[in-house]
C-alpha cells in the first residue's frame, strides 16, 4: 500500500497478488508500471523505466536513438545519477523478460548518454555477450575496463556525463 502523508485525501490503493516470477524481476516490472501509470512526477525512476521498457520494444524506432535518448533524458525529472542508475537498472529485466536486442536498446541508449561511464559500457557489452556476440561483447568490455581504469588514476572521470 501507498499512502501519501494522510488519508485524508485521495487514496491510491493498489492489490497485487502474483506467485512471482523467474528472480521477481516480472513482478518488479508490473509494480513500476503501475507506479509510473498513476503518478509520474512522484515517481520519476518508475516513469522512466516505463519510458524506457517502451524504446526497448519499439523496433521501428532504432534509426534515430541518438535523439530519442536526449528527448527521454531532457523529460527525465532526475538528476543524472539517478537517471544512470535506473537506465542499468531497467536494462537488465528488460534482456531477462523480452531478450537481449531490446535490452541493447536500453544499453546503447545509456552508453550514448553517459559515455565516460564505465558502468553504461560494460552493461552494453553483457547484453551483446548474451545475445552471442562475443567479439562485439570483448570489445565493449575492454572500453569499460578502459574507462574505469582512466577513472582511477584521475583521469577522465566515470561520472562525466553528455
Amino acid at each position: 500500500m501507498l499512502f501519501a502523508g494522510s488519508l485524508d485525501g485521495d487514496v491510491d490503493t493498489v492489490v497485487y497478488l502474483t506467485n512471482g516470477s523467474a528472480r521477481n524481476v516480472w513482478s518488479r516490472t508490473l509494480l513500476d508500471s503501475i507506479l509510473a501509470a498513476m503518478t509520474p512526477k512522484r515517481f520519476p525512476a518508475e516513469a522512466l523505466a516505463e519510458t524506457l521498457r517502451s524504446l526497448a520494444l519499439d523496433t521501428g524506432q532504432d534509426d534515430d536513438l541518438r535523439a530519442r535518448a536526449r528527448a527521454i533524458r531532457a523529460a527525465s525529472l532526475l538528476d543524472d545519477i539517478a537517471f544512470e542508475r535506473t537506465v542499468n537498472a531497467t536494462g537488465y529485466p528488460v534482456r531477462e523478460n523480452f531478450g537481449a536486442d531490446p535490452a541493447l536498446r536500453v544499453f546503447a541508449l545509456s552508453a550514448d548518454l553517459f559515455p565516460m561511464s564505465a558502468n553504461a559500457w560494460d552493461s552494453l557489452a553483457e547484453a551483446y555477450a548474451a545475445k552471442g556476440d562475443d567479439a562485439h561483447a570483448n570489445a565493449l568490455y575492454e572500453k569499460a575496463r578502459r574507462l574505469a581504469r582512466e577513472a582511477t588514476r584521475g583521469g577522465a572521470s566515470s561520472d562525466a556525463r553528455w
